[in-house]
């Protein structure tokens, strides 16, 4: 199912920006410890599978790739600011994510929502749109 290679596509180039930020990705529904530094939980928010086209073998999957971004509280919202700007830059719009033969595109930016009140953290989800087309 395509839905588990777009997974697999955002959470590969995820991680891979979580090691060279040195930010702990959390993935969903997966067990893990949450670190007191800086983490990152990932989510993959599918919208209803399209199909276009007579034969209708044609799937258009679409939705909203999202990073929720969790620092300590008190630093003031620069490095969540800083953290936003780099995922922004290591999910371009104009190149691809390729997996599996899938090509899985974003079709708007990386972008912080409002942080999102926590007794004990501050979070800021960041998100974008994503197109991936399975013909």
């Amino acid at each position: 199912m395509s839905l588990a290679l777009i997974r697999r596509a955002f959470e590969t180039t995820l991680q891979t920006w979580g090691t060279a930020q040195g930010v702990t990705i959390l993935f969903e529904n997966v067990a893990a410890e949450k670190p007191e530094t800086a983490y990152a939980e990932s989510f993959v928010l599918p919208a209803p599978t399209q199909s276009q086209g007579i034969g209708r073998t044609h799937r258009g999957y679409t939705g909203v790739f999202q990073v929720s971004l969790s620092l300590p509280q008190n630093a003031g919202p620069g490095a969540a600011a800083a953290l936003a700007a780099s995922l922004d830059a290591a999910f371009p719009l104009n190149a691809p994510i390729t997996v599996g033969g899938l090509e899985v595109w974003l079709t708007s930016p990386m972008s912080a929502a409002p942080a999102l009140p926590d007794a004990s953290r501050y979070r800021v989800p960041v998100s974008a749109s994503y197109l991936a087309n399975n013909i």
